[in-house]
């Protein structure tokens, strides 16, 4: 699969592809191996009304940022970081929804955890026309609603965390981060022993299973 903005992923992943000097757009896609585009953390606020007037300061990104590809590390807590990923079916399908999902709207989760309060996601855009603001929401729209639907409670927040991912991002070490949750809160010994980490593409499932996980440790908390 070509990749027409010259962004780079886990080596072997459909989204790989070679970036021609012809083709770049800002000398920030210079970009070496595994490493993607210039960062942005934002929190996407997602409130509903109220009868208090006030405003949030809006820090995310223009709209178009979140469409093509680029590749992402998120995080979505449940409301009140209540512990729904400790339930064992609630977890399973909203893993299996972010798989379907994941298919519908293009594309890639390399890694994922879901931890009791939150879970964790590395996505990667498989086209042009991949949108994460859209992915994001509606994944949090459907899952909501059915949860809502079976327990009248409210599944998540009303904001979620993203990172862009940029050149000194290692996707492996932002998977590994993802994937040792579970072990620095003292749930399991390894990622392996956790039935809630994975991958949904090749490379990402053979690095789990077969490689040292690199450092890395998110910028809001550094």
């Amino acid at each position: 699969m070509s990749n027409q903005d010259g962004l780079f992923c886990f080596p072997g992943c459909p989204c790989s592809a070679a970036l021609q000097p012809g083709n770049w757009r800002h000398p920030s896609h210079q970009i070496t191996y595994l490493a993607l585009h210039d960062t942005a953390i934002v929190i996407i606020m997602m409130g509903k009304s109220s009868q208090t007037s006030f405003q949030r300061k809006n820090i995310r990104l223009p709209a178009e940022d979140y469409v093509g590809r680029r590749m992402y590390f998120l995080t979505l807590c449940f409301e009140g970081r209540k512990p729904f990923g400790k339930i064992p079916r609630v977890a399973s399908w909203l893993i299996e929804r972010l798989r379907a999902h994941a298919a519908d709207c293009g594309f890639f989760v390399h890694a994922y955890c879901m931890m009791p309060d939150h879970m964790h996601a590395l996505v990667c855009a498989a086209s042009e026309a991949s949108d994460l603001i859209a992915f994001v929401e509606e994944y949090k729209q459907q899952t909501g609603f059915a949860f809502a639907q079976r327990t009248r409670r409210k599944l998540w927040q009303f904001k979620y965390y993203d990172r862009i991912l940029r050149n000194s991002d290692s996707a492996e070490a932002v998977a590994w981060y993802a994937w040792l949750n579970p072990v620095r809160k003292g749930l399991c010994r390894t990622p392996l022993e956790y039935p809630f980490v994975g991958s949904f593409t090749e490379i990402g499932a053979r690095i789990l299973k077969g490689s040292e996980a690199p450092a890395w440790k998110p910028p809001w908390k550094a």
